[in-house]
């Protein structure tokens, strides 16, 4: 099953992740959805909490809930993506979640 991640109702429903400052998803996924072996995405937090897991868990059991395919999530600190420059590094291919 192949959902639409960047619809409204689908972005909407990230804004219950509070921990989450910004959820981009990127990869094959977005080009290939056929093909893709996973779904790439990366959550960016600024404080490592236990609330962060409680929502990490939440986060990935709902979208597993709505995917067929395993999920690649990477969880960085805004620290950690400004010194990787993550986002950067992805040229513009992804979306935005939240």
């Amino acid at each position: 099953m192949f959902i639409k991640l960047n619809n409204n109702k689908f972005k909407k429903e990230m804004e219950f992740y509070k921990t989450f400052n910004r959820i981009y998803v990127f990869g094959s996924y977005l080009t290939d959805k056929k093909n893709s072996n996973d779904i790439d995405i990366v959550i960016i937090y600024k404080y490592y909490s236990s609330d962060f897991r409680k929502d990490l868990y939440k986060f990935k059991k709902k979208l597993s809930n709505l995917v067929n395919l395993p999920l690649d999530i990477t969880a960085l600190s805004e620290k950690e993506e400004k010194d990787v420059n993550f986002i950067d590094e992805l040229n513009n291919n992804y979306i935005v979640l939240k």
